[in-house]
């Protein structure tokens, strides 16, 4: 178990419990508590405070009275999306004025929509407008600091808060590399098994995935079979119908839902897409590569700033191509390469890093 790093007293606040957030927490707590959860610690000077309960602004205020040394750290862009969160916020800045971090790791639809720039109805969007002019305000400041998962996110942040770039870190993301099996890439099974993990969302690229599986149905005499990772069974419904049945495509998509943990069925996969139109990262794709197995992705996403050039592709065709060379070659990728990728995103390699000097510059700032 990797040592956790040391750290000022830190408050995560995030818009879900804990138990509920998963991959949304998990690089925090692999950085901060070696993967334990946060409130099984019982460890004032690092709290986890999902900002939707009850009694979440009587709980900040107290912590943020014993600890005016502390930290707070807002996880994610939905946090803001809550009412109760903007008043934490209000709350953190205007009577206690701690430091604090905004964390963001999503992707550009969810920052869209949180500036009110996407939305229902004009109605929600002038008061998504309103409510991210406040947030704006309130995150910029000389004791905000933000860290993001990409360079491309960080070029989102500067352009939406207009602030310094020195104040924005770029971590990557980590994961449990250890914990995650390793899967054999020089089987003899008949088949090769292509895989992608997350929500069925339009931008998480579902579409995309089942046309890739229509047109790319073999390659050297082995049949590819496709499974998608995610989705509830309403969802899942919803996308047989819109793509097999009104869309016309093939069903060569089996639809898992999800798998906890996901590591465990990736291992038998041979491949993962991200076919994500605009992945701020990507956990799942991490947790691929530590399994060893090669990831494909768009240029749009930020895993394509760790991956090498023959596995970042510009379109769905582009894709297909470089899977089909991949697949012509695959035996001269040595055991663990593609795992190697992912240790590199350790809590001691790129991601700890860029916390380790974000808490330094705390320190000289005072």
């Amino acid at each position: 178990m990797p040592t956790p790093l040391s750290h000022p007293p830190l408050l995560v606040l995030c818009h879900h419990a804990e138990d509920q957030a998963t991959l949304l927490t998990m690089p925090l707590r692999e950085l901060f508590s070696g993967g334990e959860l946060f409130t099984t610690l019982g460890r004032d000077d690092l709290r986890y405070v999902h900002a939707k309960e009850r009694g979440a602004c009587a709980t900040v205020a107290r912590w943020l009275q014993r600890h005016p040394d502390g930290v707070v750290v807002f996880n994610g862009a939905n946090v803001f999306r809550a009412w109760p969160a903007l008043r934490l916020l209000l709350l953190a800045n205007g009577k206690y004025r701690n430091r604090q971090v905004a964390y963001w790791r999503e992707g550009a639809t969810i920052l869209r929509d949180m500036t009110g720039l996407e939305g229902p109805s004009r109605l929600r969007r002038m008061g998504r407008r309103l409510r991210f002019a406040v947030v704006r305000r309130l995150l910029t400041n000389n004791r905000t600091w933000h860290v993001v998962n990409s360079k491309q996110c960080k070029q989102l942040i500067l352009y939406l808060f207009g602030i310094g770039a020195d104040r924005i870190y770029v971590s990557g993301s980590t994961t449990n590399v250890q914990a995650c099996p390793t899967g054999d890439r020089f089987h003899e099974r008949p088949d090769i098994r292509v895989c992608m993990a997350g929500d069925l969302y339009h931008h998480k690229g579902y579409d995309l995935f089942a046309r890739i599986a229509a047109e790319f149905r073999a390659c050297n005499g082995r049949e590819l079979r496709y499974t998608w990772y995610g989705g509830n069974p309403d969802w899942i419904e919803q996308v047989r119908k819109r793509l097999f049945v009104n869309g016309g495509l093939d069903e060569r998509v089996t639809y898992a839902g999800y798998m906890r943990p996901l590591v465990d069925a990736m291992v038998h996969d041979d491949i993962f897409l991200l076919t994500s139109r605009e992945e701020s990262f990507g956990v799942a794709a991490l947790e691929a590569l530590a399994c060893d197995l090669p990831v494909f992705c768009f240029d749009s996403v930020g895993i394509a700033e760790i991956l090498p050039d023959e596995f970042v592709c510009s379109d769905r065709a582009d894709m297909i191509d470089k899977l089909r060379h991949y697949l012509g070659r695959m035996t001269e990728y040595p055991s663990g390469c593609f795992r190697a990728i992912a240790m590199r995103q350790s809590p001691e390699g790129r991601y700890g890093e860029a916390w380790k000097r974000l808490f330094a510059r705390m320190a000289t700032k005072g």
